[in-house]
């Protein structure tokens, strides 16, 4: 009977043995989660391995398990899982992004990477769990939505909770209304998600209605955990964006993006670069011309007459077209770091520095020649002044100066130029051989002669005889040095003919 009975408790025991679960029981099957968890519990155990009992973990409850025990093994989905737990990603992320997280394998790796690294920080300073979610999906929709410039982790943590653009289940916005309509006006499209798909809008279909009290509305009263988009436009033109948030805000960036695209300047790590150096050849560099006035014919009215060098050819008057001194100023040097400046600012340096490198005379006329356009200015010595003036005004001659010129050279030959008292006359049969609106010009030529005559200083040659005082590359200065000293010399001239003929 003892025999009987120690057999069966032998038996038993061999059966209990039998029942009893194995490791490979639980985790022989290579391609599910649900074997690859236990395996990680096994792993745990045979290291003898606890998790801390204080340690902070996200657990799934059994139907939320139940629901992903059968997804497809991955290490992304491993990876992500620990995201997961760590808190970093909700369980609604987590189901939709665990089938396709091979796909996304860099991204999940990028933010388990960060994660990791700020973890060290003091808690006050780490980041948020929603901002690393935030980040991981706008990487993952760049990826997916081919309308979407893609972006790494690095590009998507500056643009998450930036000065100028936030991110929202994904998709980035912008928050600065500034910066948005500086977006617009540089041609960035933007996009709206409706029917399941992404809308491309361009700027006339997105900045009307937006303020900067809109985008406040939309950006905090829509967040994230509610799963929705704000009613507003969103970026797709990432990688843009981030370089041009680099340059936002300093002078000519706007014009520079412009340019950029014109010119098929990559948006890269050499951006910045691009635009400084655009800066330094476009707006830092000026030619800066001047000439001096040389005759008072149009008196008020500051005209190219006034001012040009002439020549006397065939019987008629060539004026040339050329200033007296033009100069290349470079202002690279004169421009401190973080200075703001803009195109008035950069043409008033030119011409100061001009000025004080060519001694510029009063009543001088000032050319600046700035990024293609050319300013003209009438520099007032006595106040340190520089006017604008009306360059095309300027430069064209308001009376037909030769049919003047050469009328009252005939009559200074046929001399039919009298003076009575204080007054000098022309027959009115002669004077009536000029147009009506050209008559006071004739006259201010004709009192200029006599005005230099009764000074002592007679005029350099007769008004037939007109040439060109310009000499080569001779600065205002030295031309007008020039002057003075043929001036005198044909004064001598004429008194020594004067004494041989009386």
């Amino acid at each position: 009977m003892e025999e009987k009975i120690i057999e069966e408790n032998v038996k038993t025991e061999q059966e209990k043995e039998e029942k009893r679960p194995r490791v490979y029981d639980f985790c022989a099957v290579e391609d599910k989660i649900f074997p690859f968890v236990w395996r990680g519990a096994f792993l745990a155990k045979i290291c003898n391995i606890q998790i801390p009992e204080n340690t902070e973990v996200v657990s799934m409850t059994e139907e939320e398990w139940a629901e992903f025990s059968a997804e497809k093994y991955s290490d992304a989905l491993a990876h992500l899982l620990i995201l997961y737990g760590a808190g970093y990603i909700t369980h609604k992320k987590l189901s939709e992004l665990a089938e396709q997280a091979p796909q996304y394998t860099d991204e999940i790796l990028s933010a388990e990477r960060y994660v990791i690294k700020q973890s060290g920080n003091d808690e006050k300073n780490q980041v948020s769990k929603e901002y690393i979610e935030s980040i991981l999906l706008c990487t993952i929709t760049s990826r997916k939505i081919s309308e979407i410039q893609t972006v790494d982790f690095e590009m998507a943590r500056s643009l998450c909770e930036g000065p100028y653009t936030t991110i929202r289940n994904g998709y980035v916005y912008v928050k600065d209304v500034g910066f948005f309509t500086l977006l617009a006006n540089v041609g960035e499209v933007m996009g709206i998600y409706q029917n399941e798909k992404v809308s491309v809008l361009v700027r006339e279909r997105y900045i009307g209605e937006i303020s900067q009290s809109s985008i406040d509305k939309e950006l905090n009263e829509k967040k994230e955990s509610e799963n929705t988009l704000p009613d507003m436009p969103f970026l797709l033109n990432l990688v843009n964006t981030y370089y041009i948030q680099k340059i936002y805000g300093r002078p000519y960036a706007v014009e520079f993006i412009s340019y950029a695209k014109s010119e098929g300047i990559p948006f890269d790590e050499n951006f910045s670069d691009a635009f400084e150096e655009y800066v330094h050849n476009f707006k830092m560099k000026l030619t800066v011309s001047a000439i001096a006035r040389k005759r008072n014919i149009c008196v008020n009215d500051v005209n190219w007459f006034d001012y040009g060098t002439t020549k006397y050819l065939d019987k008629r008057i060539v004026i040339d077209e050329k200033y007296d001194v033009t100069a290349e100023i470079d202002l690279n040097d004169d421009i401190k770091d973080n200075v703001q400046f803009n195109d008035d600012v950069l043409i008033d340096m030119a011409m100061n520095k001009f000025i004080s490198q060519n001694k510029v005379t009063d009543q001088t006329v000032i050319e600046v020649t700035f990024c293609g356009k050319k300013f003209v200015y009438l520099y007032d010595k006595a106040k340190n002044k520089k006017h604008l003036l009306d360059n095309d005004k300027f430069r064209k001659i308001p009376f037909d100066y030769n049919n003047v010129w050469t009328t009252v050279m005939e009559w200074s030959r046929s001399k039919l130029i009298q003076k009575k008292g204080d007054c000098i006359v022309v027959p009115d049969a002669e004077m009536a051989k000029i147009a009506e609106n050209d008559r006071e010009y004739a006259r201010r030529m004709i009192e200029e002669q006599y005005s230099l005559k009764k000074n002592g200083n007679k005029m350099l040659q007769k008004l037939s005889e007109l040439k060109s005082y310009a000499k080569g590359q001779m600065d205002i200065k030295e031309q007008q040095a020039k002057f003075k000293e043929e001036r005198e010399a044909s004064v001598q001239e004429d008194k020594k003919n004067e004494s041989v003929n009386s």
